[in-house]
């Protein structure tokens, strides 16, 4: 299991703020918690269920894809570390190239690029970067984790057959959380 390093004040500040939460099946929407902060803590813990097939990296990279989600909410975290990893945060344009997406090891691609999904998916195939959205249909388009809001609740879908195909493992305690499983 992964864990997240320790010693940082910025970590301390960035997992209190995820302790206040709750779990991660069921945290309510309230005014003071926006959608992008639950889903950037939701993001943050992907790793502890999710195992990736190359563990040599140095850097461990979540990219963003498109118009700016998630502005500094992952500023408290920024170079800490991920077991041996450096957890690297970057925000990539419309235009990003292809070989830098294919660096992540999870990518949130905006719902403003769901005529591309398609194409950014396709690119992508066999890559084990862990793909996640915010999008109807996009984990039916093969997508690995799509965000959803139900009863006022922000909550998850999974595609394990696309992170299989891209050597990405997704812990069956993982499965048994989410709303729904593509099948």
């Amino acid at each position: 299991m992964r864990t997240f390093g320790s010693g940082s004040v910025a970590v301390g500040v960035f997992l209190s703020v995820l302790l206040v939460m709750q779990p991660l099946t069921g945290n309510i929407l309230k005014e003071t918690e926006s959608k992008e902060r639950i889903m950037a803590a939701y993001i943050y813990k992907f790793p502890l269920f999710v195992e990736w097939p190359n563990d040599e990296d140095e850097e461990f990279l979540i990219g963003v894809l498109g118009p700016d989600h998630f502005e500094d909410v992952f500023k408290p975290v920024q170079g800490t570390k991920l077991q041996n990893h450096t957890l690297v945060i970057r925000h990539f344009g419309h235009d990003a190239d292809m070989n830098d997406l294919g660096r992540c090891r999870i990518l949130f691609i905006s719902p403003k690029l769901a005529d591309r999904f398609g194409s950014i998916l396709e690119q992508l195939a066999g890559k084990p970067v862990l793909t996640v959205s915010e999008s109807k249909g996009f984990v039916e388009m093969g997508g690995m984790i799509n965000f959803v809001t139900w009863r006022n609740r922000v909550r998850f879908e999974l595609n394990p057959k696309a992170a299989k195909s891209a050597g990405i493992t997704m812990r069956s305690r993982f499965q048994r959380l989410a709303l729904r499983i593509v099948p």
